[in-house]
């Protein structure tokens, strides 16, 4: 029980640090600060999202680590390039009025879901 009560406070304290990071109006190289708002690059934990104002990112060095919480691009209606691994722990939201060009990985935990252009696959 001991064990289970640890496990569930790590989580919740995980979920509780996490940082919501915008793609910015600008976008840009995924490992500078001025393609995020904050400006920060999202590390293992954050939520990444975007909206339809955030700019072209292009995924040019490992982004996520162990993996970013979710990634939701619902209302992006720019260019993802994807030329290093992007990973995910939580779950992801493509839609149909983005763009993704390049010849990096997606990588996603077995129990994420991943929802694109309103097709939903799960992993549970």
């Amino acid at each position: 029980m001991r064990t289970k009560l640890l496990i569930l406070f790590i989580l919740l304290c995980g979920i509780l640090n996490a940082t919501t990071i915008t793609i910015s109006n600008t976008g840009g190289n995924s490992n500078t600060v001025g393609a995020w708002s904050p400006a920060q690059v999202p590390v293992a934990g954050d939520i990444v999202i975007a909206s339809a104002t955030s700019g072209q990112l292009t995924i040019n060095a490992a982004l996520g680590g162990v993996g970013l919480l979710s990634f939701d691009m619902t209302g992006y209606t720019n260019t993802l390039t994807m030329n290093n691994t992007l990973t995910v722990a939580g779950n992801v939201t493509l839609v149909a009025a983005m763009t993704i060009t390049g010849t990096g990985n997606l990588m996603i935990n077995t129990t994420s879901t991943l929802t694109s252009n309103g097709a939903v696959w799960s992993g549970d």
